[in-house]
């Protein structure tokens, strides 16, 4: 399921659309814009794409510790933890559970850009669109040459900082987010999004392998059920749904708060629905983001409960 919000009345169309009515629906909000669709730093979210890149990488096992620190300085400028004295030295499940930037930041800065941005197609970023659907938007995870040709900048060390935890240039859409997320719930492999129920067996529609060795998705997948445990997404562990794996981002912008995010999958052993929700503009996601996720999860669930068909 796709849903923008705001949105608007579809059965506008069925008569003339007067020049006032159509101006009123250009401006303010935009409810034209089918937000699923369109480009979203995603933030912490994208820490799962850095976390494969790193055990992908060769430079770092599932077992690796790093040590974090209030922040990393760079040229003069220094690149924050959330904690004021860090997490001591801890691993990928501590890492994502407890949204470490200094530990993201280490592993973008030893393996590089452009195997971030290897990893990160191989989730879905840039390459998640709807078969049968034109529009939208794609993701976008530049490496230092497509930074250099689109933009005539050269490629700064604090740009691979940034992009290790999602923020920087690094654009995704919530349906690629939700694609990124269901493909370590599915356990390395990634689905094609596609409109009608018709198409799900079709061959050129199953998931496919993303060569993502089990071991570090495993350790990917601990670290998502970690955050729901006992991490930035404790809210999810209240009792009221099976137990679920996810990740809350907040995302830098140009606008007067952080976009709020979060991605998640249910139930941890046997992963039926996968969730990604951006709200624009809303603050952090844990406070913001996470409280839509949770509705989405008891009408799912309680809809499966009783036999009913979530998609009705």
């Amino acid at each position: 399921m796709l849903a923008s919000s705001p949105s608007y009345k579809p059965d506008i169309f069925t008569q003339r659309v007067t020049p006032q009515v159509w101006q009123k629906l250009q401006e303010g909000d935009q409810p034209f814009l089918n937000r699923a669709l369109q480009g979203y730093p995603p933030g912490s979210t994208f820490k799962v794409v850095t976390a494969a890149a790193g055990m992908q990488s060769g430079h770092f096992s599932p077992q690796s510790k790093i040590a974090t620190s209030a922040f990393i300085s760079l040229g003069g400028i220094q690149f924050w933890e959330h904690s004021k004295h860090g997490y001591g030295v801890i691993g990928f499940r501590d890492a994502l559970a407890k949204s470490s930037n200094t530990f993201f930041y280490r592993i973008g800065l030893t393996v590089g850009p452009e195997a971030i941005a290897q990893w990160g197609k191989a989730l879905g970023a840039g390459t998640s669109g709807i078969l049968g659907l034109d529009g939208g938007t794609r993701g976008f995870i530049p490496t230092p040459e497509e930074k250099e040709e689109i933009f005539d900048e050269p490629w700064y060390t604090g740009d691979t900082v940034s992009m290790s935890i999602g923020q920087g240039l690094v654009q995704m859409t919530p349906l690629e987010l939700a694609v990124m997320v269901a493909t370590i719930g599915n356990g390395g492999k990634r689905v094609q999004p596609h409109l009608f129920t018709s198409e799900t067996n079709a061959a050129a529609l199953q998931p496919k392998e993303t060569g993502i060795d089990p071991a570090a998705i495993e350790a990917i997948r601990q670290g998502l059920i970690g955050a729901v445990e006992m991490g930035t997404a404790q809210r999810l562990n209240d009792g009221s749904i099976p137990p679920t794996a996810g990740k809350t981002g907040t995302a830098e912008n140009p606008g007067p708060k952080p976009h709020a995010l979060f991605v998640g999958y249910g139930p941890v052993d046997d992963p039926e629905i996968a969730i990604a929700v951006v709200v624009e503009n809303a603050g952090y996601g844990g406070v913001a983001a996470l409280p839509v996720a949770h509705e989405i999860y008891k009408v799912y669930f309680g809809q499966q409960a009783t036999g009913s068909n979530p998609g009705n």
